[in-house]
């Protein structure tokens, strides 16, 4: 590669000097050499100034030229193990440091910081971030890896980390809004829609400490310890916007308010903005709150029991729905009015949308999974093992009659049995949804397209509590624990923000996570850094299933997985790493080009 310069001289006789970078290549095997133009960069005359204009092209040509000389190695075979030459470094969480910094949070910590503790809080709130996405564990172990992470230096220790906790915990709700705020700066600003939801994370202990956050409460994972709950929102781009900590024991009902409030008073969200989330979120306290202040929502609703017993006489009723060609669909939409009450507690009515539908695909899962409780309640009953716990069996009935007279009693003895009458209710149920909406130009399309990008929700949670590895929290204090997600939030969000970067080409957390974890390197020679290989996994072909869901077939595609994936998010991230031997100062400036492009505004 080398600067071409072009004498140009013009009708009114002035002459300038066109400058363009150039290189030579052979077109074929003994053919002779030509040259191709990699940049045009105009006439040397219109630089502004020509001399530096020049010092600046003549340096990216030396650098070029020194990055492709061969690299010669010598090898000294009697260099022990545990040499640190001999060491293997991981380089993804370098990679994940330059959007880490991209995202201006050094200059955050360096504005907003009001300790004075002589660690560095940005090292350490790095450190953890990256390691959090890539190698996940508990702060102490993460710590023991340092000296094996490329780029970091050790110059802080374990108390360090748990110090910085605290502040990291002061600063969360700031971050977040700052992280917006960068956020906004890739992606078209769109708070429109908020999507929230709540999960419960547990911890490793066996009592729950009276007064802080992780308290005895309900865990769809059925745990008995001790567990927290974390309420997420999401903005109209699928991007996490603000999360915050509950007391495990806390109603979802009860998280809404004081999320949506933070977000308000924080100007993360401007104008009318439509909240989005399940029925367990759905009251009228909330609906109220949302109404009152010029907002919007758009919930799931109970069907079954008596908080859906209004809308039974139109459910089952065939003439209201509109069915589809093939029967498998149906939907019927209608307005009513319910009571509320407006900002100064008086009485109010409103209106909204009301849609239900049936999914004949929706129907036959309810079916299965009612299938197998009703073999394990069989089971159950066979076993005796109700005798431990009944409660938990749906379809067990349990009856206390008079042997004699059959008479109803209490005293005597428990008659269990299936109960029948409770499935035939529950299949009634089967396929039916329901959605409410304040929306009244709403339409079923839009409803449901609405509502349909709430599943973002649930795979956040997945990605943080599985990729993440957000369960089971080790930390104990309140401060740490908030901190301990406010990592995990950042983690989250970078990882969200590489998929995006990728466009519409389907790769998980988990593959994006696997590709950093591949990223390994040693130093066999001073100034030079030998890439291992990045593979691990054969690739088979990628199909989509009836649904539109990807999935795989068992063709081999005779590629690495691995490798390919690290194809993409190199192409994503601007990240071009082919050699397996490279100069070190080369390599740390193509790692440092790593960046989000800047993309439009549009939903996951």
């Amino acid at each position: 590669m080398h600067i071409k310069k072009t004498k140009h001289t013009f009708a009114d006789g002035s002459k300038k000097t066109q400058i363009t970078l150039v290189e030579s290549y052979r077109p074929g095997k003994g053919m002779n050499p030509r040259t191709r133009t990699i940049q045009d960069y105009g006439y040397l005359e219109d630089q502004t100034d020509p001399e530096a204009f020049l010092d600046t092209l003549q340096k990216m040509v030396a650098d070029h030229r020194k990055a492709n000389e061969k690299i010669s190695l010598t090898i000294d075979v009697d260099k022990p193990i545990n040499d640190p030459t001999n060491r293997d470094l991981r380089f993804g969480p370098y990679i994940v440091k330059q959007i880490y910094d991209q995202l201006r949070i050094p200059e955050f910590i360096q504005l907003n910081r009001k300790s004075k503790a002589r660690y560095d809080l940005n090292e350490i709130l790095c450190f953890l971030t990256c390691m959090k996405l890539v190698f996940p564990d508990s702060k102490r172990s993460t710590y023991m890896d340092i000296q094996h992470i490329f780029g970091t230096e050790k110059t802080f220790d374990l108390q360090d980390v748990y110090h910085a906790l605290g502040e990291i915990c002061d600063l969360r709700v700031a971050l977040q809004k700052h992280l917006q705020i960068e956020v906004n700066k890739l992606f078209t600003a769109d708070t429109s829609f908020m999507y929230l939801d709540i999960t419960n994370t547990y911890f490793e202990k066996d009592f729950a400490t009276e007064g802080r956050l992780p308290q005895k409460g309900v865990s769809k994972d059925h745990k008995t310890e001790p567990i927290v709950q974390q309420g997420l929102l999401l903005d109209s781009n699928g991007i996490p916007l603000f999360h915050e900590c509950f007391p495990g024991n806390t109603s979802n009902s009860l998280m809404l308010q004081p999320m949506v409030e933070k977000v308000k008073s924080h100007k993360m969200a401007k104008g009318k903005t439509i909240v989005v989330a399940d029925k367990g979120l759905n009251s009228v306290p909330n609906i109220d709150y949302l109404c009152n202040q010029g907002d919007g929502y758009l919930f799931s609703q109970v069907l079954r029991g008596k908080k859906g017993v209004r809308y039974h006489q139109r459910l089952f009723d065939e003439s209201l729905y509109t069915v589809n060609k093939d029967g498998t669909y149906k939907w019927q939409l209608f307005e009513e009015e319910f009571s509320g009450r407006d900002k100064d507690g008086k009485k109010t009515t409103r209106k909204r949308k009301v849609l239900i539908y049936w999914d004949a695909a929706d129907a036959k899962v309810a079916r299965k999974k009612r299938e197998e409780k009703i073999k394990r309640a069989e089971k159950s009953l066979n076993n005796k093992a109700y005798t431990l716990d009944h409660s938990k069996q749906k379809y067990i009935k349990a009856e206390v009659a008079d042997t004699k007279t059959g008479e109803i009693l209490h005293e005597t003895v428990d008659l269990l049995s299936i109960d029948q009458e409770k499935i035939d209710e529950d299949a009634k149920f089967d396929g039916y949804f329901c959605l409410i909406t304040s929306e009244l130009d709403y339409d079923e399309k839009k409803m449901r397209a609405v509502y349909h990008t709430l599943w973002m929700i649930e795979n956040t949670f997945r990605t943080e509590k599985t990729d993440l590895e957000m369960r089971p929290v080790y930390v104990s204090t309140d401060d740490h624990i908030r901190a301990h997600f406010m990592i995990g939030h950042l983690a989250t969000l970078i990882t969200r923000l590489i998929q995006f970067s990728i466009g519409k080409l389907e790769i998980s957390p988990e593959r994006i996570q696997r590709v950093l974890q591949s990223c390994i390197l040693d130093v066999p020679s001073s100034g030079v850094v030998h890439i291992h290989e990045i593979s691990g996994k054969l690739e088979f072909e990628s199909i989509r299933n009836d649904k539109g869901v990807l999935a795989y077939s068992t063709q081999e595609t005779g590629e690495d997985e691995v490798y390919q994936d690290f194809k993409l998010v190199g192409k994503a991230i601007n990240l071009s790493l082919e050699k397996a031997y490279i100069r070190k100062e080369e390599f740390v400036r193509r790692i440092q080009k790593v960046a989000i492009p800047l993309q439009k505004s549009r939903h996951a």
